[in-house]
């Protein structure tokens, strides 16, 4: 808040201005950063390959079978198995456009971090020991890497800005 002389003008001598100060205190990590942008995009670009696979899952049934009853049930089956992989994925996709949005937060790149290692694990699982095709599985292990990357390398940024913030306060006083 700022006084202008006007106001100034307009006071009486007998009451006084009182104005907060107020301190501006940047986010840690600042907001629209690009790294943020596109681990949203490769979040994006991985949920779709989960959605993908789910599907091929559930057409390696249909082909068999085609019995109504028998295509209900492996199309729950695709969809809950797809669930470990869609809805993480789904979630980091929303932290990280929050995190580009209003800034990122160690809390955001934690669960970033806590949602992707089994992702990370998994495909490289189905990298070495399924049939799929291997430009799926390289596909998968290559959006998880990049995302563990972007986590690590956010919550090192973070950590750092609240470490330096607390230096800074403890020399001011």
């Amino acid at each position: 808040m700022d006084i202008k002389s006007t106001d100034l003008d307009r006071a009486s001598d007998d009451s006084a201005i009182v104005s907060p100060v107020v301190e501006d205190v940047p986010s840690a990590v600042s907001k629209g950063r690009l790294a943020d942008r596109l681990a949203a995009i490769i979040a994006a670009c991985a949920l779709g390959l989960a959605l993908l696979l789910s599907f091929l899952f559930f057409t390696g049934f249909v082909v068999n079978d085609y019995h109504i009853l028998a295509i209900t049930s492996a199309l729950g089956f695709s969809l809950f198995l797809g669930a470990f992989a869609i809805v993480p994925m789904g979630i980091i996709v929303v932290l990280a456009l929050r995190a580009y949005r209003n800034g990122g937060n160690i809390n955001i790149y934690l669960w970033v971090l806590c949602l992707i290692l089994p992702w990370l694990i998994l495909s490289l699982l189905c990298l070495i020991y399924t049939p799929l095709p291997a430009w799926m599985s390289l596909t998968a292990v290559l959006c998880a890497l990049s995302l563990t990357f972007w986590g690590i390398i956010s919550l090192g940024f973070e950590v750092k800005y609240k470490i330096d913030l607390r230096s800074a306060r403890a020399n001011s006083k």
